[in-house]
């Protein structure tokens, strides 16, 4: 029956489809996201019943909120990073079934870790398979430690190779940055507040995160500037508060109903409440009505042509680092990578027909 419907179940649809061939990695992942968003709708209308919860009573809750405190207490991970593991936790967890208890949790072997990894990697990324493997292995160290197994089993799961700056970070060009927010009709409430996420966004090059979470206090006027508050183990980053962007925010501050969220950018239709969302669909359809053919466009691309243009005016990576709240500057490094005018520099002359 619909009413049943969870991601569990989309999790094996999937799962299925990719079995068969007829999805790909790429397809998957947006498969789920499509489906999961119709799964919030159902939800909403009180068609399919809220999502379960891990609770103390329930099998792998008393588990997971205990691991959850060693994280938090012991070893300082930030709170995004927990909820990261308690997703994948909490499927290993369902998957466990009853034995996802502290006095059961030693009954599981190798082939138990081996099924699930097949199971729920299947349609992942490298990435993202390679963070399940480090969650796993982190949750067994932890059971180790405490008594709930037996035996050392993290050699079971195996090391995805992740390499430093192994890849390109894709880039939107600062011309198509500027095209897509000029797309944007200023003249609609709803176009005012996009105008000024945008604006930010592309002056900034923040996390869509922490624009999501930008709250009215953290606008100084008198000051002039804003305030992002950390994302992904960062650090808070106070810049100037630019003229475009200061007049785009008091446009779009005009405009604001009369809500008790303190978040600067809401939803504008009911309910009106903090935006949730990665919001790609929003920057997508500005950049496709601007005509950008850029094959992906969110809003990680902006960060980085925001990082990349910074370099190709001459800033430093301690700037750039600066800029975009970067904990340490080795994270600074992969934009180097775009920076073709200085590898060309780096580049050895070609010995002709030398052996």
């Amino acid at each position: 029956h619909v009413s049943e419907l969870d991601e569990a179940l989309v999790d094996a649809f999937v799962a299925a489809r990719c079995r068969l061939g007829s999805l790909s990695a790429a397809k998957a992942r947006r498969a789920k996201g499509h489906l999961g968003s119709v799964l919030a709708f159902l939800r909403s209308r009180g068609v399919v019943r809220e999502a379960a919860r891990l609770t103390d009573d329930a099998p792998g809750g008393a588990l997971l909120a205990e691991f959850d405190a060693y994280l938090r207490d012991h070893r300082g991970i930030s709170t995004g990073t927990i909820e990261q593991y308690s997703v994948h936790l909490g499927v290993f967890f369902r998957f466990l079934g009853d034995r996802a208890t502290a006095s059961r949790l030693g009954e599981i072997g190798a082939d138990d870790l081996r099924r699930f990894l097949i199971t729920h990697c299947e349609s992942l990324s490298r990435s993202q398979r390679s963070f399940v493997c480090i969650t796993l292995r982190g949750f067994l160290r932890f059971a180790r430690v405490r008594g709930y197994l037996a035996r050392d089993m993290v050699a079971a799961v195996p090391t995805i190779p992740r390499f430093r700056l192994d890849r390109v970070p894709p880039v939107l060009p600062w011309e198509d940055m500027q095209r897509t927010i000029r797309a944007v009709d200023t003249r609609t409430p709803k176009g005012r507040r996009d105008y000024a996420l945008l604006l930010v966004l592309a002056t900034y090059g923040m996390r869509i995160a922490q624009i999501r979470h930008l709250r009215l206090d953290d606008l100084d006027w008198r000051q002039q500037t804003v305030r992002f508050r950390a994302a992904k183990g960062g650090r808070d980053v106070v810049l100037p508060l630019t003229a475009d962007v200061g007049e785009a925010l008091v446009a779009c501050l005009k405009i604001r109903p009369a809500v008790p969220w303190r978040e600067v950018f809401l939803r504008m239709r009911a309910p009106l409440q903090p935006l949730k969302s990665n919001l790609y669909a929003l920057i997508e359809r500005y950049a496709r009505k601007a005509g950008v053919d850029a094959p992906i466009v969110g809003a990680r691309t902006w960060r980085h042509g925001r990082a990349t243009h910074m370099l190709e005016r001459g800033q430093t990576l301690k700037t750039i680092r600066d800029m975009l709240g970067h904990r340490s500057i080795e994270s600074t490094f992969i934009y180097t990578k775009v920076d073709l005018p200085m590898l060309r520099q780096a580049a050895l002359d070609w010995p002709g027909d030398a052996p």
